[in-house]
């Protein structure tokens, strides 16, 4: 049987929800951006994912704050996350390993840096912990007048277009 072209429409808006209301559309990339500051580093994807679909949300949106999280911003957010653990424990700022250049040829060599950090991992957790949160909730209010804007301004296209289309 074949899938008709607004069958599959149907299925993608039900797949990934895109007609959410502006409020759960930022709800769900702060979702993301919160999953990408979580401690549980290499299981970012499917965390986000679980939580895309346990709580309903926009799956794309969801991922697109992930993204928060990637090869560039990765070491910044372990150091920052390790640093803030720190502060919060009480210790003070801690002594980090400097990164090598060579620490992210491969997979196996950031797992080194990563290694190198191990007898900081409760400041680590801490500090993603209260990152994650953060980040979370700051990019909650940061996207959402953005996502009202943007479709406040689709569906003034939309209205314009109407509009030319009954004069004719």
């Amino acid at each position: 049987m074949w899938i008709t072209r607004q069958r599959a429409r149907e299925l993608a808006h039900l797949l990934l929800h895109t007609n959410n209301t502006p409020e759960r559309t930022a709800a769900a990339f702060a979702v993301g951006v919160g999953v990408a500051f979580c401690p549980f580093l290499g299981f970012h994807t499917l965390i986000a994912l679980l939580l895309a679909f346990t709580l309903r949300l926009n799956r794309l949106a969801v991922i697109a704050g992930t993204l928060a999280s990637n090869p560039y911003t990765l070491v910044p957010i372990i150091t920052f996350g390790t640093m803030v653990g720190s502060l919060i424990l009480g210790g003070g700022l801690p002594r980090l390993p400097v990164p090598e250049t060579t620490d992210f040829n491969s997979l196996g060599a950031l797992s080194g840096y990563v290694g190198r950090l191990r007898p900081l991992f409760p400041q680590f957790f801490l500090g993603s912990s209260v990152l994650s949160f953060i980040a979370g909730l700051a990019s909650y209010f940061l996207t959402l007048p953005v996502i009202k804007h943007l479709r406040q301004r689709r569906q003034a296209s939309l209205d314009g277009r109407l509009a030319a289309d009954e004069e004719i």
